[in-house]
């Protein structure tokens, strides 16, 4: 098995003049360059949410959410409905239907069930961040405000502290919350051994 793997991670396939290559490993799982590209329709026509930056940036968003789809499998967490994956199957369509990138899709040739996986993979990655963050969600303490309200007084000109108090424990909890999802990132890439093999 890890001699296809390897085989695999350095093997250019040719399909309708596109190449298509491996660009990435999370565990077993082997991620092509027509993989991000599917996902980045997917992720712009069902979630709503524009495909994040560059090429690389977005590259290493698919790997995160594998990393996170593939602890949330481990855990049994954030589970999704297959009722659900066919109906935002089925809303991605819609929306596909009337989109410029129809006939890039066509082109793209997927496969129901690989559509579903990653509607599945997606839905799922991003509920269980979702979980972690809140769970990562530490109220800062009205001491912490003041002395970041001290050290960053050029900010607050002409304001109280407590006019800002509220606003500055929000964002102390928040940028913790956000550290964290990075350490956790980090400790997922390693768990899953993730392998970039472009960037």
């Amino acid at each position: 098995m890890k001699y296809l793997v390897a085989l695999l991670l350095f093997l250019n396939l040719s399909l309708e003049a596109n190449t298509i290559e491996v660009v990435a490993q999370v565990d077993n799982w082997v991620i092509t360059s027509r993989e991000i590209e599917i996902d980045r329709i997917v992720q712009t026509h069902l979630m709503r949410e524009k495909a994040v930056g560059s090429s690389g940036e977005y590259f290493n968003h698919v790997i995160r959410e594998w990393t996170v789809f593939s602890e949330a499998r481990a855990f049994g967490v954030s589970q999704v409905s297959n009722r659900e994956v066919h109906r935002q199957e089925a809303r991605f369509l819609k929306s596909l239907n009337s989109s410029s990138v129809k006939s890039k899709w066509r082109k793209l040739d997927v496969k129901k069930g690989e559509l579903r996986q990653i509607i599945r993979r997606k839905i799922q990655a991003r509920n269980f961040i979702k979980f972690k963050k809140e769970a990562s969600l530490v109220p800062a303490t009205d001491a912490e405000a003041l002395n970041f309200f001290q050290r960053n007084r050029k900010e607050f000109v002409g304001k109280t502290f407590s006019s800002v108090k509220d606003k500055i424990k929000e964002k102390l909890s928040q940028d913790r919350a956000r550290e964290r999802l990075r350490e956790w990132f980090v400790v997922l890439e390693r768990k899953y051994n993730v392998r970039r093999i472009l960037n």
